[in-house]
């Protein structure tokens, strides 16, 4: 409950800043913003190399220790980041006429500048989600948008209006939510060693053996819901990309409680043995939930989309009321992809996950590049929602293979869930109807 409340508290601390971006700059700020801070999240989840799935894998089946876990993630950090860095600095001088089409540079500078604070963020938030720490896990991954909208509005009381400061309020944001992570870290390692356990191979080999499966896997993902935004803005250009990213940013807004979910069952299902029969039923049982959650919040939001972006957003963004319909079917087989993705890597089988992301991803760049150009936005969404969909049939099978199961009792409804439903209505009498 803890991890949703944290999802739902950051969803709308986000929305507040893409609001407030969306109104002041316009569609063409908009974009220019989402581009500038797309580089270093794509640098961060390119280059972690797979430590931090590996983290929360290990110190949820208690393999490690937080202290190791953590000197480990230090040491790596220290040898991406100058890598990282040179990496974007090539990219912003080689890129700016295709990918970064119409962003200034000193944007792209700026905003590079927090990937090192970013990569360090993620191997923090995963040594709190393997413990089970979700206090802190949710307050490290809340204070970082929130930090960012208070600095924002803090700016513009003081007069600063320009989308610089916007970026400038997110770097600074990003450092002060380090030192947070940082100061509670401390705790962990006052009573541990960074020894390595007794067992066969150092952990670096060994996280590196899990890690880069889970990594290349966690890559692909973010190419296949990321990677139109850069073509949005390679083939129409920041303004498009503006009205785009709103589609975006209210679409991934139905992830709360499938993010949710999967922070707390990743560690959880790790944690029991691969012949447990409650692994399968878990799975099942939140896969299934997850599905029908987000259906009836997505066919909300359907509803309410013209209202909601014109009152938010401004008419100027209503063209992305089409695009935000269109993307919504991606987001509800996405959500239960997600419970199925972290059961497979649960049962140490992530390379599984690389090769469906790999096939994703390939389809949604080849529909991406041949809708954009004749649909515009409409057909970035298409394409996103047609990848997810061929993902959750390539996952679902998958993942009845490796569980020892069928297709169908992933997705039939069976007693699993008749016991939750009339536990939800015994809730509600109890509570509601005395």
């Amino acid at each position: 409950m803890a991890t949703l409340v944290r999802q739902l508290a950051s969803a709308f601390i986000q929305l507040g800043t893409v609001v407030i971006v969306a109104r002041l700059f316009g569609p063409d700020g908009n974009g220019t913003y989402a581009i500038a801070l797309l580089l270093p999240t794509l640098l961060a989840t390119f280059l972690n190399l797979g430590l931090a799935p590996a983290n929360v894998y290990h110190l949820g089946g208690g393999v490690i220790n937080v202290a190791l876990a953590w000197k480990t993630s230090l040491k790596a950090a220290l040898f991406i980041s100058p890598v990282g860095l040179i990496i974007g600095g090539l990219a912003i001088l080689l890129l700016e006429d295709t990918f970064f089409q119409g962003v200034d540079k000193i944007f792209l500078w700026l905003s590079l500048a927090s990937f090192p604070l970013l990569l360090l963020i993620t191997f923090l938030g995963s040594i709190f989600q393997g413990v089970g720490d979700f206090r802190r896990f949710n307050a490290l991954m809340l204070l970082q948008p929130a930090l960012t909208l208070f600095l924002i509005l803090i700016g513009l009381a003081c007069g600063w209006d320009a989308l610089f400061h916007v970026i400038l309020a997110y770097t600074i944001a990003t450092v002060l939510s380090l030192f947070w992570g940082l100061y509670f870290l401390r705790s962990f390692l006052k009573n541990e060693s960074a020894d390595e356990p007794n067992c066969n191979g150092s952990y670096v080999r060994r996280a590196f053996f899990y890690g880069y499966k889970a990594h290349l896997s966690n890559i692909l993902a973010f190419l296949n819901y990321r990677l139109d935004i850069f073509l949005v803005n390679a083939f129409l250009g920041p303004a498009s990309t503006g009205v785009y990213l709103v589609a975006v940013q209210l679409s991934e807004r139905m992830w709360m409680l499938s993010q949710s979910v999967s922070a707390v069952l990743l560690p959880k299902l790790s944690g029991l043995s691969d012949g447990d029969e409650r692994k399968r039923r878990l799975t099942g049982v939140a896969a299934r939930w997850m599905f029908v959650v987000a259906l009836c919040a997505s066919a909300l939001l359907a509803a309410i989309a013209v209202p909601m972006i014109n009152i938010l957003f401004g008419a100027q963004y209503q063209e992305a009321v089409v695009a935000l319909t269109l993307l919504l079917p991606g987001v509800v087989v996405g959500s239960a992809l997600k419970v199925l993705a972290n059961d497979i890597a649960a049962r140490g089988r992530p390379g599984l996950n690389m090769v469906t992301s790999l096939v994703v991803v390939a389809v949604n760049v080849a529909l991406n590049l041949i809708l954009i150009p004749s649909m515009g936005i409409e057909g970035a969404a298409v394409s996103t929602s047609a990848a997810y969909l061929v993902s959750f049939i390539l996952c679902l099978v998958i993942q009845a293979r490796v569980a020892g199961g069928s297709v169908l009792a992933t997705v039939t409804p069976n007693e699993d869930d008749i016991i939750i439903i009339k536990w939800g209505f015994a809730s509600f009498r109890q509570k509601f109807c005395r």
